[in-house]
């Protein structure tokens, strides 16, 4: 059985790799599916038994579920920020309607429920701040060579 996406995937490129984070597993493994049938590779890891060194080796994309709470929230993005130090590996946080404004956020936010179409183009952009991000980096890394 063929499916449908409004994903394209190019020949033999490497298919990104979202990991859902999530304290909700009904919720976070939906979440996977979605995407799975979107064309990425995603990865459901609960809040509870988040592994952040298994789980952020490989991803493009860090989904942050509906259901989390504030602590848990906090506790993956610190968990980021001391694995990526540079800001690197991009953030899409997935709110209810009626969100908390918290001032200085550096990620993306995403009103849930949403149109899966609107999921994607928001990972889309998410994944090309990050090559951007690399990007960058590995330009300043250069020019701190060149200086010495």
């Amino acid at each position: 059985m063929l499916m449908q996406t409004s994903r394209v995937v190019v020949g033999a490129a490497p298919v990104p790799t979202v990991v859902v984070v999530g304290g909700d597993a009904i919720v976070g493994h939906a979440l996977e599916l979605l995407l799975r049938g979107s064309g990425y590779d995603a990865r459901y890891e609960a809040l509870q038994v988040f592994d952040a060194r298994r789980a952020l080796a490989k991803a493009g994309v860090v989904l942050l579920a509906p259901g989390l709470d504030d602590w848990g929230r906090d506790a993956v993005l610190a968990t980021i920020k001391a694995m990526c130090p540079f800001g690197i590996l991009p953030v899409l946080e997935l709110t209810p309607p009626v969100a908390k404004v918290r001032p200085g956020e550096k990620h993306a936010l995403l009103t849930w429920p949403c149109r899966t179409e609107d999921l994607e183009h928001e990972i889309e952009a998410a994944l090309l701040r990050g090559r951007g991000c690399v990007e960058e980096t590995k330009n300043q890394v250069q020019e701190e060579r060149e200086r010495r």
